[in-house]
């Protein structure tokens, strides 16, 4: 069981990585190779699975099924993110 502050940890850390993979892409832009369009499509998931995460986490409750999504559903969001951003993020809600 994760208490807030590991989830607050996870929810910032979750946050600088999707900032530095659009910095990225930014910089990209300003040198004039621009971003592909497979780049493009991974930083709006990027966005969507912390859109995702942030809803899932302000509404989780351990005691009840009543939630979002189940646990395995959002692990498995964040071996997606992982996989994007080449890092390794983790929150044990279990």
């Amino acid at each position: 069981m994760a208490t807030q502050n590991e989830v607050d940890n996870f929810q910032y850390n979750l946050f600088e990585l999707v900032s530095h993979y659009g910095a990225r892409m930014a910089k990209e832009s300003q040198i004039g190779t621009h971003p592909t369009c497979e780049k493009k499509v991974k930083f709006m998931l990027l966005q969507a699975y912390m859109d995702i995460v942030d809803n899932y986490l302000d509404k989780w409750d351990s005691s009840t099924d009543d939630n979002l999504m189940t646990v395995n559903e959002f692990e498995d969001i964040i071996r997606h993110v992982n996989e994007i951003t080449n890092e390794n993020v983790w929150l044990d809600l279990s």
